[in-house]
């Protein structure tokens, strides 16, 4: 059964459902829930206890993953999977933190492709670190070693991409 909490002391209907556990791909959305002031529930999804496997979660993903939202502001209601495609929605939805594509289509580019990277590069590489380095049972060194490295590589580009502005975005 998933563990359903509010954001605030309120259980009334939110504008968003939210479905999460602590990981950075769920922090990432409550990140952008708050930057915009959205109301949302927040329900906690025990991945560690393989709630994402239940046939309750499923019928909200069946791709058992999280982060999901349910948006409540449209009937019937639209529900976005992958942290991605979430902070896309959420940012074209609200006009805000992604610019518009006719009066800025170089930074929204920039802001796209850093999403992209930290989505298929930054983000799988920090996460099979985090696994091999502290979670995996049996401790495998050429991977602590190999995501360790790369890890390393991509703070770089990250620490560069930084020197010269406040976002990574643009």
């Amino acid at each position: 059964m998933l563990n359903s909490t509010t954001n605030n002391s309120s259980t009334d209907k939110k504008d968003f459902e939210f479905y999460g556990y602590t990981s950075t791909n769920a922090w990432k959305i409550l990140i952008i829930l708050d930057e915009l002031g959205l109301s949302f529930n927040y329900h906690h999804v025990d991945i560690i206890n393989d709630e994402q496997f239940t046939e309750e979660f499923l019928k909200i993903n069946p791709n058992n993953k999280i982060p999901v939202i349910i948006d409540n502001t449209v009937e019937p209601p639209i529900t976005v999977i992958e942290s991605g495609a979430i902070l896309i929605y959420l940012a074209e939805k609200y006009g805000k933190l992604l610019p518009d594509n006719k009066t800025h289509p170089r930074e929204r580019t920039e802001v796209l492709q850093w999403l992209a990277w930290q989505i298929s590069t930054l983000g799988p590489y920090l996460g099979q670190l985090s696994y091999f380095g502290y979670y995996c049972e049996t401790k495998i060194p050429i991977a602590i070693e190999r995501y360790s490295k790369e890890a390393r590589r991509m703070f770089k580009v990250l620490d560069g991409r930084l020197s010269t502005r406040p976002y990574v975005g643009w």
